[in-house]
């Protein structure tokens, strides 16, 4: 986890899920997976959407060619964590990308959402994928 990340996610457990800088006023969660290859701990914290009970992050990778890896990461897991304010939840992941029939929907939610991220998009011809995260239990 790069030292930015370190900063973020220290920020984010001492204020309960609120941070400043560039996550400032935006909806904050920390993904924990595990690398596909390495199997190594990961942690990301990444800007969300809801959609019904569901979390949607969206793998625009600040509008780089390719995916994040967090997106394959969590795409290979059956079961991730995620700490949303003080709660720590498990939840199931799917990878909905441009080939699905629910992929413009969530797209729109997200980018309905999180002001801003249409610059992203503009950076690439890559459809960005969205990551939904249905808690389990809770």
């Amino acid at each position: 986890m790069s030292n930015f990340n370190d900063e973020i996610v220290a920020e984010f457990r001492a204020n309960g899920g609120l941070v400043g800088g560039p996550f400032e006023g935006r909806s904050l969660l920390v993904l924990h997976t595990l690398g596909r290859r390495s199997g190594e701990a990961r942690v990301n914290p990444l800007a969300y959407a809801t959609d019904g009970d569901s979390f949607l992050l969206c793998g625009s990778n600040s509008g780089a060619p390719n995916d994040p890896d967090w997106i394959a990461n969590a795409g290979a897991m059956s079961e991730v964590t995620l700490e949303v304010g003080t709660r720590t939840l498990k939840a199931i992941p799917r990878v909905v990308t441009s080939e699905s029939p629910d992929w413009v929907r969530l797209y729109e939610r997200w980018m309905d959402h999180q002001v801003g991220m249409r610059e992203y998009a503009e950076k690439t011809t890559r459809k960005f994928p969205i990551l939904v995260l249905d808690p389990i239990g809770d």
